[in-house]
């Protein structure tokens, strides 16, 4: 399964902390999270923040690219991007057992 790096930054006129309409999109967001975790199979591996920064980042595995992309299509993670800069990366995921296996066998 393919693992995605997240993060998403909001404008600090935008925090859900201290802006009511944000607020209101998060609490929305955070309470269909579950259901749309399920229904496109992903599973969060951690996810955390940087409060000031204004910054949220998650680890998430999902079946394959395209469930990540029909899941950012539900309606709940269109209206939290209208209020973030998200920025999704594919990571390879290695262990260092494996990293140093795989730089011994280079030549």
């Amino acid at each position: 399964m393919p693992t995605f790096l997240m993060m998403s930054r909001h404008a600090p006129e935008s925090c859900p902390m201290l802006n009511e309409k944000t607020r209101k999109t998060y609490i929305n967001w955070l309470s269909k999270l579950d259901e749309i975790n399920k229904k496109y199979k992903f599973k969060v591996l951690w996810s955390g923040a940087i409060s000031s920064e204004h910054l949220s980042i998650f680890i998430i595995e999902a079946p394959s690219i395209e469930a990540f992309e029909k899941a950012s299509m539900e309606p709940e993670n269109i209206a939290l991007m209208a209020t973030e800069t998200m920025e999704v990366k594919l990571v390879t995921s290695m262990t260092i057992e494996e990293s140093l296996k795989l730089f011994k066998s280079l030549k």
